[in-house]
């Protein structure tokens, strides 16, 4: 669990928050910024929720598909 990991002091990613009610969104940032390393966005409001589960879904997509900038790219040229 990193929350609890003494060895990990950072957890870099991004957390969209959507509602319909500002305050509550806000807390949830404010919430998020407490996290070395995590980044709140204001994702809009809740009825959006479907558009904005798409979208990460083809990020993640994308993500798993393309190589980490410390992984070595894979060779386009076939074997023989």
């Amino acid at each position: 669990m990193p929350l609890t990991d003494p060895s990990i002091d950072t957890i870099n990613t991004d957390v969209m928050a959507l509602g319909d009610r500002r305050t509550d969104t806000d807390l949830v940032l404010a919430l998020v910024d407490r996290i070395p390393g995590m980044r709140g966005v204001y994702a809009g409001r809740l009825r959006n929720a479907h558009q904005i589960e798409a979208f990460v879904a083809n990020l993640i997509s994308v993500n798993n598909a393309s190589p980490r900038p410390c992984d070595p790219v894979p060779s386009r040229m076939p074997t023989t």
